[in-house]
């Protein structure tokens, strides 16, 4: 494993970059741990994105099909209500659900990537980046 992506980057990833070059996206995908929360940010993601892009109920699901896909490439943890994190969001003035990714970056030593100014400003590398390595 190499990398704990957040919901902001994969989005991006996904979205603007993933038609592009799909072999290069799934390798990053199958070195990437999620937290179990990204299927809940994703799913809070789809529905503003279908209220203002106003898009078909058939985009949406293929949408949901592809984010299930790329997702299923990646390890899955699952993080729990867990003190070390609340800890971490306090200490860094994030919040929980930002801490979440750095939590899991720390606790397996990898290289955390986010498009969140937040996480960028404590040491997350954006997807612009990512992709440019």
């Amino acid at each position: 494993m190499k990398y704990v992506i957040d919901t902001s980057a994969l989005i991006n990833i996904v979205l603007k970059f993933y038609k592009k070059d799909p072999n290069f996206i799934n390798r990053v995908l199958e070195e990437s741990i999620f937290p179990d929360l990204i299927f809940y940010e994703i799913g809070s993601y789809l529905r503003k994105y279908k209220e203002i892009k106003k898009v078909s109920n058939n985009e949406i699901k293929e949408m949901i099909e592809l984010f299930n896909y790329i997702i299923g490439k990646a390890k899955i943890e699952g993080v729990r209500l867990n003190y070390e994190i609340l800890d971490l969001s306090i200490e860094e003035n994030l919040s929980y659900y930002d801490a979440v990714y750095l939590y899991l970056a720390k606790k397996h030593n990898l290289i955390l990537i986010s498009d969140d100014k937040d996480l960028i400003e404590k040491g997350a590398m954006s997807s612009d980046n990512l992709l440019k390595n």
